[in-house]
């Protein structure tokens, strides 16, 4: 399956005004919105931060998560991974073509 609708991460407004970061870091706020949570800060204060393997040590942000797309992706590509895949006898589907002149033309030149 290819996904096709996401050429770039979106910004995440919420986590934003939130103040939502990757590893999460201690604010005044969190402290105050967990203050009363046990089960939270126990877990928080006694096991590893959080992380992800895509990313190295560091990483401040979700809006890192936008250099894992490459919006230079064009429907030749497209054709040439479905021409590739098809020659194992694979059925490649796309998700997320919108609106339906994209659907169309990625038929056409998948033909």
């Amino acid at each position: 399956m290819v996904t096709v609708d996401t050429a770039v991460a979106g910004s995440r407004h919420r986590d934003m005004r939130n103040g939502m970061t990757f590893p999460p870091k201690l604010t005044w706020k969190s402290f105050a919105d967990a203050s009363y949570k046990f089960e939270w800060w126990s877990n928080f204060l006694t096991t590893e931060p959080l992380a992800v393997t895509n990313f190295g040590e560091g990483s401040q942000s979700f809006q890192e998560i936008g250099t894992m797309f490459d919006p230079t992706l064009n429907f030749a590509d497209l054709a040439t991974y479905i021409t590739h895949w098809n020659t194992v006898r694979r059925q490649v589907k796309l998700k997320g073509l919108t609106p339906a002149q994209y659907r169309d033309q990625a038929l056409q030149e998948a033909a």
